[in-house]
C-alpha cells in the first residue's frame, strides 16, 4: 500500500501524548499548545483510517469496468467498506460531476481524472494509484466510405496511447 507518510511532526505529538498519557505535558515538552497537540494527533487519525472512512460516503461506480471500488479497496488494506455499495452510472464524466458537487466519492482512469484534479474539480485523497489489467480498444467499422476525419482521429488517438505508455 503507497499512502502518503503523515508530517513528522504529528508522529511527534502523538509519540508524547502517548508517553505522558497527557495532551498538556505533550505540549510543554514539544514547546506547542495543547490544542496543537490535540489537532495533530486527531489529523493523524484521519489520515490513518481514511480509506475505511470510505464506508461513510457513497461511493459512485462506472458500469462496464470490471475492476473498481472492489480492486482499490483491497489495495488500499479497508476490507470493511461494502464495495458493492452506492450509485452506478454509464459513463466516468457523470460520475465525476455528481463527486464535484459533493454526491459521493469517485472511482476514476488516471486519464480521465487528471484533468479534473489540475482544475480542483475534484482532488486525490489517498496517494494510491492501483494498475489494472483491463485494456482500452479503438474500433472502426471495415469499410471505405469514412469520414474524412476518421484516418487523423485514429492517428491522433494510437500516438496518445504511445505516448501514455512512455
Amino acid at each position: 500500500m503507497d499512502l502518503d507518510l503523515p508530517p513528522l511532526g504529528w508522529l511527534r505529538s502523538f509519540e508524547a501524548a502517548a508517553r505522558h498519557l497527557s495532551f498538556t505535558d505533550a505540549a510543554m515538552e514539544l514547546n506547542l499548545t495543547q490544542a496543537a497537540i490535540s489537532k495533530h494527533v486527531k489529523s493523524l487519525e484521519l489520515q490513518l483510517r481514511q480509506p475505511d472512512d470510505l464506508a461513510n460516503h457513497r461511493l459512485l461506480h462506472v458500469l462496464g469496468y470490471q475492476e473498481g471500488w472492489g480492486t482499490w479497496l483491497r489495495a488500499a488494506g479497508a476490507i470493511s467498506v461494502n464495495s458493492g455499495k452506492g450509485l452506478r452510472f454509464d459513463t466516468s464524466l457523470t460520475a465525476f460531476e455528481l463527486a464535484a458537487q459533493g454526491g459521493g466519492v469517485a472511482l476514476g482512469r488516471s486519464s480521465l481524472a487528471t484533468r479534473e484534479c489540475e482544475t480542483r474539480r475534484l482532488v486525490a485523497p489517498f496517494n494510491l494509484a492501483v494498475p489494472v489489467k483491463e485494456g482500452f480498444h479503438l474500433l472502426q467499422p471495415v469499410r471505405k466510405d469514412q469520414h474524412r476525419d476518421a484516418a487523423p482521429f485514429v492517428d491522433w488517438v494510437s500516438a496518445a496511447a504511445h505516448e501514455g505508455r512512455g
